[in-house]
């Protein structure tokens, strides 16, 4: 399991040595079919197929504008020609095509333009080692989520939108990106302090009068950004689940 002392060291070799940010100034353009959610997808793919946005989410689609498949999970990279860039090739992403990607977050309720970083090329840039768990190569896997508190001042993230200041944002980690999980959705959530990750049920027959609970905060989420919950939690320990006691 890869851990916050790792996570940190990860960070830190990313926003410090490799340094390169996805341009926000590039975004997806609509779909010229306006009703493009309410017709069937093909899943037929070509190289020629390209992506768009309509109403909130991500779809591919042929040269005649036809869906061939719609976007509701997990983290996306477009490049200039609005086409998906595998992450998961090694040697494909070159240092300047960087400044003309774009970055989406999608859930099951729509996609939002999201800021991170990317791995580029095998495993080093410019001389400076990137550091991945077990030297492993380009591959794709599962999130992993952290909440970040207090990024630095000359990080991409912030948890500062607008006027409004946050107690943290949700980050994610593939094998090779990190990113703002500020996709549309809403959450509560645990989350064990030491680790920065979400709390995982605690077996009641290990606790004693000395286990510290204090270590775990709940963090109440809209599109990735996080305030804690003041005041008192019932909490069942063996879920890590607040219990609702409002009906």
């Amino acid at each position: 399991m890869l851990g916050w002392k790792y996570f940190c060291h990860f960070y830190l070799l990313l926003l410090y040595q490799i340094r390169f940010i996805l341009a926000e100034v590039n975004t997806l353009d609509e779909c010229s079919n306006t009703n493009i959610e309410d017709s069937s997808c093909s899943d037929t793919t070509n190289d020629t197929d390209i992506h768009c946005l309509s109403k909130g989410f991500i779809y591919r689609v042929n040269t005649s504008g036809e869906c061939v498949s719609k976007i509701n999970s997990s983290v996306h990279v477009f490049d200039a020609d609005k086409k998906e860039v595998d992450l998961t090739v090694t040697g494909k992403i070159k240092d300047a095509d960087v400044e003309n990607y774009s970055m989406y977050a999608c859930s099951a309720s729509g996609c939002t333009r999201t800021t991170g970083y990317i791995k580029i090329n095998k495993l080093t840039i410019e001389n400076l080692a990137f550091v991945s768990e077990n030297d492993e190569e380009f591959v794709s896997g599962n999130n992993e989520e952290y909440i970040l508190t207090d990024p630095s001042s000359d990080s991409v993230f912030s948890v500062i939108n607008g006027e409004e200041k946050y107690d943290g944002i949700i980050l994610k980690r593939t094998p090779n990106v990190i990113y703002h999980d500020n996709s549309p959705n809403e959450t509560t959530i645990i989350i064990d302090t030491d680790t920065k990750k979400e709390a995982g049920p605690l077996n009641v027959s290990e606790l004693s009068p000395t286990s510290d609970l204090d270590k775990y905060y709940v963090y109440k989420c809209k599109n990735g950004c996080c305030k804690i919950i003041i005041g008192h939690n019932i909490i069942n320990i063996s879920t890590m689940k607040i219990i609702d006691v409002t009906d």
